[in-house]
């Protein structure tokens, strides 16, 4: 008991004291004036589609879709396909399909499925009849996963965008559904408006806030200036904190990078000026740090919560050779000619009040050689409290070093983060195709561990020193890309990826083993690949250094 109150101090201390607040009024709220409140809420008379609107120049063209596409015969037939995992709901219960996992659900109230349809000559009719479905039969409850503040934002981003966007015309001509998709739009807006998750802040509340800031440009009225102006200005407060001074979301992850890219890009065309001003300016530093972690295949790096198809990507990827830095996110590394990729991670896990989607992956790297995977993230494989996302989030599943079968970082739960590991580089030695880093942290404390990587395109050096008190177990895990074949013979490695082999020698002064084992790759959500990882492992006593040297053979 004593154990696990210490743990959940450990992770609420970090939280915002305006955080506090929002949480017990939010859960006072929820039980004394339940949201089904506002099921007979009037629309008020003022409330209307914005003149420009339908005749606006089509800024929606600029906003390419968000998502990969699905299936527009199989969306016809109720066939959705989330997170690697295809479903046909029932008819009956179709947005309340609580057998599916909750982020499979969420997916499907998002309505970014409605951007596969914009191509197909029957895709608004079909468009049209779920949105109505949904309207009809998603009634608004506080027990319904659809009326959740995020998924509320999501939704009324999409059927604003693509209704009065490419749909405009169709939908102009249409005025028994126009009617009763405003009304919708006013009802969703309106209890989005009182339920913004400054309990949760980050991502959400930047989803809520840009949701908001359409409806002040699609509406007019009091409410709708009145939500337009609160989210224009939440929308240029949380890009200033959220956005770090190298261009990359402070949650760290790659792909909720790649989402805030595109929500910034709708702001610079929807918001208001200064809102407009703001995420302009944004945009290219941005753009840049989401083309530093991709890989040359265009895959992104799994860092934290990351997965490859949840998001669509710019085609466009800057490669342009060399070594770079963001290093107030903490990320460093080389994009090389040829297909040569190599980035680590030496930064905080996210932002202290909200590191919910962080993986103890601090000192964790990945390799690409001449366009071929060869070291590595594990990814993540789902979002639910599960043994394989407890697996996903520690240190033992990155390639990174663990002291005493313990991870950097304290995760655990879904989404908790506890004691959080503090790293500090030390030193960064750049140069045109190569570079030497050096960092250190206290996660594993009594015990400091320091990292160094010494890295060109055909030579990678990673060694680790480590001291404290006592005798201690330590690990240090390297995990390959599908495809790749090791071979052992006693501290030595040799591993082979088609026609690149690449010789691993490992040397310690304390006793150590070197030993083959197989693990799980997901760099996708729902996806498990075989692959096959190594593992040092040995007793210390005060201090150890372990030294890694992978040389490429063509």
């Amino acid at each position: 008991m004593f154990p696990k109150i210490g743990r959940l101090f450990r992770t609420v201390r970090h939280l915002k004291f305006s955080q506090v607040v929002w949480q017990v009024r939010r859960r006072f709220e929820k039980r004394l004036f339940p949201i089904s409140r506002f099921c007979q809420k009037q629309i008020p008379k003022d409330w209307q589609i914005s003149d420009s609107v339908f005749w606006h120049s089509d800024a929606s063209a600029r906003i390419p879709s968000p998502v990969p596409p699905q299936s527009t015969a199989n969306i016809q037939r109720g066939v959705f396909r989330f997170l690697n995992q295809t479903a046909e709901p029932e008819p009956a219960s179709r947005w309340e399909c609580k057998q599916l996992p909750r982020l499979w659900q969420y997916n499907l109230h998002y309505f970014d499925w409605l951007w596969s349809l914009t191509d197909s000559e029957s895709g608004f009719e079909i468009a049209k009849n779920n949105v109505v479905d949904w309207i009809q039969n998603h009634r608004l409850s506080g027990a319904s996963t659809g009326w959740e503040p995020y998924p509320t934002s999501l939704r009324l981003i999409n059927w604003m965008l693509l209704f009065f966007g490419p749909w405009k015309e169709r939908t102009q001509k249409d005025r028994t559904f126009t009617r009763v998709l405003v009304e919708s739009l006013y009802l969703q807006s309106y209890c989005l408006s009182k339920q913004l998750e400054f309990h949760i802040l980050a991502n959400h509340l930047l989803e809520n806030a840009a949701a908001l800031a359409l409806t002040g440009f699609f509406f007019k009225g009091a409410d709708a200036t009145k939500w337009g102006r609160v989210g224009n200005s939440i929308s240029r407060t949380q890009l200033d904190e959220q956005i770090l001074s190298d261009g990359l979301h402070f949650e760290r992850s790659p792909m909720y990078h790649a989402r805030i890219l595109w929500l910034t890009k709708l702001l610079s065309v929807y918001g208001d000026d200064s809102t407009k001003g703001m995420a302009g300016s944004l945009l290219p530093k941005m753009d840049y740090a989401l083309s530093r972690m991709r890989h040359p295949d265009s895959s992104l790096a799994l860092f934290n919560d990351a997965a490859n198809e949840i998001y669509s990507l710019p085609i466009h990827v800057n490669s342009e050779p060399e070594v770079w830095a963001l290093k107030q996110a903490g990320y460093y590394g080389a994009t090389l000619e040829n297909g040569n990729y190599f980035v680590c991670d030496c930064g905080n896990v996210g932002p202290d009040y909200q590191p919910g989607h962080a993986h103890a992956d601090t000192f964790s790297f990945e390799w690409t050689i001449d366009h071929k995977p060869f070291i590595t993230d594990t990814g993540t494989f789902e979002y639910g409290n599960t043994h394989e996302r407890s697996i996903d989030r520690s240190s033992k599943a990155h390639n990174t070093l663990t002291i005493g079968g313990r991870s950097s970082s304290e995760v655990w739960s879904s989404f908790r983060v506890g004691q959080r590991c503090y790293p500090r580089v030390t030193k960064w030695c750049p140069s045109k195709d190569s570079f030497f880093l050096e960092a250190e942290h206290s996660g594993y404390s009594p015990w400091v561990c320091r990292r160094s990587f010494a890295y060109d395109k055909n030579h990678l050096e990673v060694c680790d020193f480590i001291q404290g008190r006592g005798t201690q177990i330590f690990e240090s895990n390297l995990h390959f890309a599908p495809g790749v074949q090791l071979s052992l013979n006693g501290d030595t490695c040799i591993a082979s990826v088609g026609d690149i082999k690449v010789q691993i020698v490992v040397s310690t002064k304390e006793e150590s083993k070197l030993n083959r084992f197989s693990s799980r790759y997901s760099p996708e959500f729902g996806l498990a690949i075989a692959r096959e990882s190594l593992s040092i492992q040995g007793r210390c006593t005060e201090s150890a250094k372990i030294k890694i040297m992978m040389t490429v053979q063509r």
